[in-house]
């Protein structure tokens, strides 16, 4: 999270890694080696990672993260005395109620070792969903089937068309667009807009969840998505905006894995959308349910390549 006067920013993720993109002063203030980012445009400004975890692997040592001893916690404690105040936003599961609770909060410096909560100005934010129900829309009947080896440019070329409505129809769904209504006559020199072929008249849900989202909630989603039962026809798609201004773009399977280097930026971009569907059969099999994976990403982001 950033500072106050600063783009100094910083992420502690459920890997029990703490992930620092600071600007040169702060890289040289810090004495701490990270990793300069590569972009011409935002190349003075260095990642640092410290494993937090009592025992630091190896490997990990070898990716160049720091283990969390004397010298590290030395120097973010002289960062935080120098910096004031932060303002951080985290969230807390609580399993038994099934809530998702953020807290937006501005801390004052304390520590690694840190001050009780109490102390901070919290602003406690409980998430719910928001549910929102369509009718007499039209539909996208889905009948593109998985992308597969050896076919050709022609076939391959028409699976993204489908593919590409489907996913522009999810994401006009998702902004409540009139366009997506049976009734709707917009004027033509204002509004031109065609469902995919074929489509149907029916209803559709629309579900949301705002905030600061643990990854746990997240994965639920989409093993609920995954193996709910289809009925015939029909689709389910999930569509996740991630937090443009971390220094981690996604929290990878396996704790030692590095993420991919990113410049955190407020006007980048970090969507995703995957889409679930029994490809237009009657009946649902793990054989017929076929998925596809859409992402929007912004500039100076590894993912690229």
């Amino acid at each position: 999270m950033p500072g106050l006067e600063s783009d100094d920013v910083w992420s502690l993720d459920t890997r029990g890694v703490l992930t620092l993109a600071v600007c040169k002063e702060t890289y040289q203030s810090l004495g701490l080696v990270g990793q300069k980012l590569p972009w011409k445009g935002c190349d003075d400004t260095y990642v640092i990672q410290i494993f937090l975890h009592s025992e630091c692997p190896d490997s990990a040592i070898k990716e160049k993260w720091h283990p969390l001893g004397v010298k590290q916690k030395a120097s973010l404690e002289a960062w935080d005395a120098r910096r004031g105040s932060w303002k951080i936003m985290y969230n807390y599961t609580d399993s038994g109620r099934r809530r998702i609770c953020q807290y937006p909060c501005r801390h004052e410096p304390s520590g690694v070792d840190g001050k009780p909560m109490e102390d901070a100005i919290i602003d406690v934010r409980e998430t719910k969903p928001i549910v929102r129900k369509t009718m007499n829309a039209h539909i996208p009947v889905p009948t593109a089937q998985p992308l597969m080896k050896g076919v050709e440019d022609l076939e391959h070329e028409e699976w993204e068309e489908k593919v590409s409505a489907l996913f522009e129809w999810v994401g006009m769904a998702c902004l409540g667009a009139k366009r997506l209504q049976v009734m709707d006559r917009p004027d033509p020199y204002v509004a031109v807009y065609s469902p995919p072929s074929p489509s149907r008249i029916g209803e559709f849900t629309h579900v949301r969840w705002s905030g600061l989202l643990p990854p746990g909630f997240v994965q639920s989603v989409i093993n609920a998505a995954s193996s709910t039962p289809l009925p015939p026809s029909s689709f389910v798609c999930i569509t996740s905006q991630g937090v443009p201004t971390s220094p981690v773009s996604y929290l990878p399977p396996h704790r030692l894995i590095k993420t991919p280097l990113r410049a955190p930026r407020a006007e980048s971009e970090d969507t995703w959308s995957l889409l679930f569907s029994n490809g237009g059969q009657n009946y649902q099999t793990e054989d017929n349910l076929w998925w596809a994976l859409a992402e929007s990403i912004g500039q100076w982001d590894m993912r690229w390549g």
